[in-house]
């Protein structure tokens, strides 16, 4: 039933499993930011896929759902390269320990 619907492209991501449940052709609308895809949405003329820390409020207020969650979702990796021996600053390790990294490990 989602592939009768448009869907909002990530400019920035690819997604190989959105072909499971959208068309690519079907974009008519795509976003490089965040706040721009929920706007398309907002609309109520595409679906899309929003972080769900960005998206939780919206959930909470009722303003968006998710559709079948634990079927349809996209996990996007990160990764962190850094200079190996090297002083960090404290941004650094605040972004390392929000991402789960243990910068104190051995490669």
């Amino acid at each position: 039933m989602l592939k009768d619907y448009e869907c909002v492209n990530h400019r920035y991501a690819i997604h190989r499993d959105k072909l499971n449940f959208a068309h690519y052709d079907s974009f008519s609308a795509s976003a490089t930011q965040v706040e721009a895809v929920a706007l398309l949405i907002k609309t109520g003329r595409f679906v899309g896929f929003l972080p769900q820390h960005y998206a939780a409020p919206m959930v909470a207020k009722g303003e968006f759902r998710a559709i079948r969650p634990q079927l349809i979702h996209i996990v996007t990796p990160f990764n962190l390269i850094l200079r190996h021996n090297t002083v960090r600053s404290p941004l650094v390790k605040a972004f390392a320990q929000a991402l789960g990294v243990d910068l104190k490990a051995t490669v």
